[in-house]
C-alpha cells in the first residue's frame, strides 16, 4: 500500500473517533478494504477501539458536583470577559498604529529632504544631519512604545 493510503485511513480512524463525525460512504468502504488487506492498520485500529472503550468506562465513573460546575462556568466566564476587555482595550493602540504607520510612509521623504537641506546649508556633516533625521522618526514610536506600556500596566493593576 502507498504510504499516503495508510495516513488517510489512520486520519478516518483517528477524526471519526475522536471527533464523533460520521464517516462517508466512501471512507468507510476505504477503511474497511484497507483494513482487511493491511495489519499494521487493523492492529491500530483494535488499539484506538480499546483505548477508547478504556476512555468511555473511566470517564463514566467520574462525575463533578454542581458547585464545582457552577464555579468553573463562572471563571469561564470571567476570563473571557476579561479577554473581551483586553482586545477592546487594544483596539484603539492598533488603530493608532496603522495610522501612524500611514502618516510616516507619507511624511518620511519630505522630512529627509527638510533634514538634507538644513544639514547642507549650516555645513553640518552628514553623519549628524541623518542622525538628527533618525531620532525624529523614532520619537512617534518611543512614545506610543511608551504610552502603550504604561496602558498595559495600568490595565494588570487595576
Amino acid at each position: 500500500m502507498k504510504p499516503n493510503v495508510h495516513a488517510a485511513v489512520r486520519e478516518i480512524m483517528l477524526q471519526s473517533r475522536a471527533e464523533r463525525w460520521a464517516r462517508t460512504a466512501e471512507q468507510e468502504q476505504l477503511l474497511h478494504q484497507h483494513v482487511a488487506a493491511c495489519g499494521d492498520c487493523a492492529q491500530q485500529m483494535e488499539a484506538i477501539e480499546a483505548s477508547l472503550r478504556e476512555v468511555q468506562a473511566v470517564s463514566a465513573s467520574i462525575a463533578a458536583s454542581s458547585s464545582l460546575v457552577r464555579s468553573t462556568q463562572l471563571r469561564v466566564r470571567a476570563r473571557a470577559r476579561e479577554l473581551k476587555k483586553q482586545n477592546e482595550f487594544m483596539l484603539p493602540f492598533w488603530i493608532a498604529a496603522m495610522l501612524a504607520f500611514l502618516w510616516a510612509g507619507a511624511v518620511m521623504p519630505f522630512l529627509w529632504q527638510g533634514f538634507r537641506w538644513l544639514g547642507q546649508n549650516s555645513n553640518l556633516p552628514d553623519a549628524m544631519w541623518v542622525s538628527g533625521f533618525v531620532l525624529v522618526c523614532l520619537m512617534p514610536a518611543a512614545a506610543i512604545g511608551t504610552i502603550a506600556l504604561a496602558r498595559s500596566q495600568q490595565a494588570q493593576t487595576t
